[in-house]
């Protein structure tokens, strides 16, 4: 006789999942520690006299430091997480893009389609034994999302499944098992 527990999905799936893009915090880490060198570098050159060429170097050092922040705003960002938060219901992904300096969420946010999307699968950090569930963007990876992080591959696998069948959208599931996790350590 067959358990008719382990004929259905184990996870459960409940709308709408959310979550945030780490890139907030990163960018106002950054922007602090800028800032912070920035001060730094300015009181140092208020109360020390170091010469012209110092204040050169010094100042190009405060440019460097504001360059470097806006590289990461304008090109890395868009292309690792372009948003700041977003929204997953069972036929559509609202998402809530960064403002304009990267320091805040916007409250108004663009929908995409599940369509728009190639499917659900769940990416290995075996060293971490960490197992993402991940929605992945045809066209824009910026927009791929991670939905849920798991300590085991049977967990994520199944909560991927039992989503990708609520979604109606493809599942690839992550094949290394146990033995992975046991070569990695």
């Amino acid at each position: 006789m067959v358990n008719p527990m382990d004929q259905g999905l184990r996870a459960s799936i409940h709308f709408p999942i959310e979550g945030r893009s780490p890139w907030v915090m990163v960018l106002r880490a950054v922007a602090l520690g800028s800032v912070s060198a920035m001060l730094t570098i300015a009181a140092v050159m208020m109360f020390v006299d170091l010469g012209g060429d110092i204040t050169m170097i010094v100042a190009g050092i405060s440019a460097f430091l504001l360059l470097e922040y806006f590289i990461i705003r304008g090109l890395i960002v868009p292309r690792v997480a372009d948003y700041g938060r977003f929204r997953v219901y069972e036929n559509r992904v609202d998402f809530f893009p960064l403002g304009m300096s990267g320091l805040t969420v916007s409250e108004s946010g663009d929908s995409e389609p599940i369509s728009s999307f190639a499917g659900l699968t769940v990416k290995a950090d075996t060293e971490r034994s960490v197992y993402r569930v991940m929605l992945l963007h045809k066209e824009q990876p910026g927009r791929t999302v991670c939905l849920k992080v798991y300590n085991a591959p049977q967990p994520a696998n199944s909560h991927a499944e039992a989503l990708a069948q609520t979604m109606g959208i493809g599942y690839a599931p992550f094949k290394g098992g146990a033995g992975a996790v046991k070569r990695a350590a």
